[in-house]
């Protein structure tokens, strides 16, 4: 890293245990890149960051895939309603908490990631979701539960039948980001999800 700078680093007003900070630097090849954007419960001393495992799929532009650790600012992904660049990335641990797979597939999100459903924005946990950020709670409509549909990228909504969560290394590395436009979403394994 090169010319690191703190962005921001303070307490928000509506919740004296919520944190944000934002870094920006270079990498060693002269690359900005924006690291941090997390919220921290300090009550709790834990991070609390909705996330994905590294090797979760997510679909580009030009109709392949990336895995989500290998997404870089300027990459372009497939958002709900057309394609929008990444502009911040968030990497973080797993922490004490808990991976999910949805209908058996591969444990791959955090509790507090909301999936685009038929009623709007849902997370397993919206409890979880409101310890990231007050706003992004207020976006959601409810618990993901069986019974509910999601979007997913054939632009069909599947019934959720099976939730199923997992113990991890509270060290394992999980990532997200955020796009450049209003529309808050991308596809990570094939569900529609918010950006953050």
């Amino acid at each position: 890293w090169n010319d690191v700078d703190w962005e921001h680093s303070f307490i928000t007003p509506y919740a004296a245990k919520v944190i944000k900070v934002m870094l920006r630097g270079r990498n060693t090849a002269g690359k900005q890149i924006t690291i941090g954007y997390s919220f921290m419960n300090i009550r709790e001393a834990q991070v609390s960051i909705c996330c994905f495992i590294g090797e979760t799929l997510i679909d580009m532009r030009a109709g392949s895939k990336k895995a989500i650790k290998d997404i870089e600012l300027g990459d372009l992904v497939v958002v709900e309603r057309g394609t929008a660049e990444v502009i911040e990335l968030h990497p973080t641990t797993l922490g004490d908490r808990q991976l999910y797979s949805i209908n058996g597939g591969t444990a791959f999100v955090t509790s507090e990631h909301p999936f685009r459903t038929e009623e709007g924005w849902k997370s397993i946990d919206p409890e979880r979701t409101k310890l990231e950020r007050e706003g992004l709670y207020e976006e959601l409509s409810g618990a993901l539960q069986i019974g509910d549909k999601v979007l997913k990228n054939d632009g069909v909504y599947h019934e959720i039948t099976e939730i199923t969560s997992v113990d991890g290394d509270p060290n394992t590395p999980l990532y997200n980001f955020t796009v450049n436009l209003d529309d808050h979403s991308y596809f990570a394994d094939g569900y529609c999800v918010h950006n953050k």
